[in-house]
């Protein structure tokens, strides 16, 4: 058995949004003329956070079936939202409808009040530290105080970062064909020659091994840095 919503509780969330997908990204406007100038079409879709029957996306067993269908429970999207959301459930959870849903009544209240919304109710983004003006994602200097701003490592960063590993890659293959073919001599009496008897492949296999390091390793930092908040210079040091 459903717990369906009601007409009324449909026309809630609807309202309660301004009339627009909740959908961060696609904010469209779900109802609209029709070329019958009798009639308007409409694209919006009340949708269950937590799914109206079992087995249903998001479902929750211990919500009450009053619970399930009322307006706390639901989201306004547009036909394609909608679905989106339904055959993807792990990308986006119970939390991040939430959220879109708490952000898209912020939005419409400001709208419905006659006031400007705040850009960070309507872009991802960052507060500058220096001035504390919102920064759009992406954007590469503040507009309040020019700092600019770094995502991921700067280019000195990278240039410090493959130092650092020719350096780990040199010191490794020291390790491994100086000191190695030693420790082995020593411990067990073998007679292993230094670089294993072949000083150019040893060479070689350094060179080669430090030169990888360099190149990929600095990337494999800017990749993971980049997923971190992006940092602010106030004077361009990089």
């Amino acid at each position: 058995m459903r717990d369906d919503f009601t007409q009324k509780t449909k026309l809630t969330l609807q309202h309660r949004v301004g009339n627009c997908c909740s959908n961060p990204e696609c904010r469209r406007k779900t109802t609209g003329p029709n070329s019958d100038y009798t009639k308007a079409s409409s694209i919006g879709v009340a949708c269950h956070i937590t799914a109206a029957s079992m087995n249903g996306p998001r479902y929750d067993s211990d919500l009450f079936p009053e619970d399930r269908k009322s307006v706390l429970n639901g989201i306004w999207l547009c036909e394609s939202c909608a679905k989106m959301i339904d055959v993807d459930v792990v990308r986006y959870p119970v939390e991040l409808l939430y959220g879109w849903k708490h952000q898209a009544e912020a939005i419409a209240k400001y709208e419905y009040e006659g006031q400007d919304v705040p850009l960070e109710l309507l872009y991802s983004g960052y507060n500058c530290p220096y001035c504390e003006t919102f920064v759009k994602e992406g954007i590469t200097f503040c507009k309040g105080c020019h700092a600019d701003i770094c995502y991921g490592l700067t280019p000195k960063e990278k240039g410090e970062t493959a130092k650092s590993w020719g350096m780990v890659g040199l010191g490794s293959c020291m390790v491994l064909f100086m000191f190695v073919p030693e420790f082995l001599n020593g411990i067990f009496g073998f007679s292993i020659q230094s670089f294993f008897g072949n000083a150019f492949f040893s060479l070689g296999f350094t060179a080669v091994l430090s030169f990888l390091l360099m190149i990929f390793m600095p990337e494999h930092e800017h990749k993971k840095r980049l997923k971190e908040n992006p940092r602010f210079f106030k004077a361009r040091s990089y």
